[in-house]
């Protein structure tokens, strides 16, 4: 089902891809209370919802906060945990890289809020051209977080690294269940 989202994600890249981005000091801080993080986004985002099934079997929703621009694309994605499910950052790093079709270009183990994650950087081909994805993967103990900064390689790389570090290090648990 992850795989269905992002591919419809990078449709919506690949359909909306220009030159051109909003500047990094217009952004908006968006709080999700069901989520329990707040971030700096560069407008109000979309929301979404869609059932998914974990590999032992158990339906849960999956839950994407998004924006997209002309030239790239903001997810935050999460779900609850049930309980007693473990969660482990290195099959969720593979899953994620197997789901963009990606190569994984960098991975660093790094710790939000005392909370383990990975950070991950990502390489996948469209018919846009080659596909730039910084990821964290967050284990926040009831919650997982997957944070995303989709953009062409190709885009400028000041206003690219910017933009990173804007959303990033913006981007705060509020809360846990």
């Amino acid at each position: 089902m992850r795989k269905k989202l992002l591919a419809a994600f990078f449709v919506l890249i690949v359909i909306n891809f220009s030159y051109g981005s909003q500047d990094a000091a217009n952004w908006v801080k968006y709080t999700s209370t069901e989520g329990r993080f707040s971030v700096l986004l560069p407008s109000q985002p979309k929301l979404m919802t869609q059932p998914a099934t974990t590999f032992t079997g158990e339906t849960i929703t999956q839950h994407a906060v998004y924006f997209e621009e002309a030239n790239s694309l903001y997810m935050i994605g999460y779900f609850d945990k049930p309980a007693g499910m473990t969660y482990s950052l290195d099959v969720g790093q593979d899953a994620f890289v197997k789901s963009n079709s990606g190569t994984l270009l960098s991975q660093k183990n790094i710790t939000l809020d005392g909370h383990p994650g990975r950070d991950l950087l990502v390489s996948s081909k469209s018919a846009a051209g080659e596909i730039i994805t910084h990821a964290w993967i967050i284990d926040a103990g009831n919650i997982i977080y997957s944070l995303q900064y989709i953009y062409l390689k190709s885009a400028n790389p000041a206003l690219v690294s910017k933009n990173d570090a804007k959303y990033f290090d913006s981007f705060k648990i509020t809360g846990n269940k």
